[in-house]
Formats: structure tokens, C-alpha cells, sequence
């Protein structure tokens, strides 16, 4: 299993055990239940920003170890993720 592999794995169980939906979580961090899905499945980027408030919304003491061991895989992966793109002037 990948990095980028595990942490989709990872925050979909960090939402399931904080019992929301995708649509509910897509809500709360103000993106849509589609970009949820592909986070969840490793199809698409996730943004260090979106990662942050994923693991905010999903905050609870029920799931503090979850929310840890998310937070220490992104950490992991940060210097791999690609900061903000700039569009070149050219």
C-alpha cells in the first residue's frame, strides 16, 4: 500500500468513525460529496488545506487516535504534496 494509498484509507475511516456522510463532511469543509469520494478512494488530490479542515470537521474525543495518526501520515506526505499552484506568466 502507497502513502497516498494509506491516507485515503485512513481519512475515510477518520469520517466513518465520526459518523458523517460524505455529503455531511462535504458540508462542513464546503466542497462536494464527489471530491469527498475521490479523496476517499486516492482518484484524486487532496490539498493540504482541505486535508486540515477534514480532519478538524471530524474531530471528536471518540475518534482523538484517528485524528493523530491522520494528522501524522499528512505530515509524512507534506513534502510530497504539491503547495498551491501559480499559473506562469508565459
Amino acid at each position: 500500500m502507497t502513502a497516498s494509498e494509506l491516507l485515503a484509507a485512513a481519512l475515510r475511516d477518520l469520517r466513518i468513525r465520526a459518523m458523517l456522510s460524505q455529503a455531511e463532511l462535504a458540508r462542513r469543509i464546503g466542497t462536494s460529496q464527489a471530491q469527498i469520494s475521490r479523496a476517499e478512494t486516492g482518484t484524486d488530490f487532496v490539498s493540504r488545506g482541505m486535508l486540515d479542515r477534514w480532519v478538524e470537521a471530524c474531530k471528536d474525543k471518540s475518534v482523538a487516535a484517528d485524528v493523530n495518526f491522520v494528522r501524522s501520515i499528512s505530515f509524512a506526505l507534506r513534502p510530497a504534496l504539491p503547495g498551491p499552484r501559480r499559473l506562469s506568466n508565459r
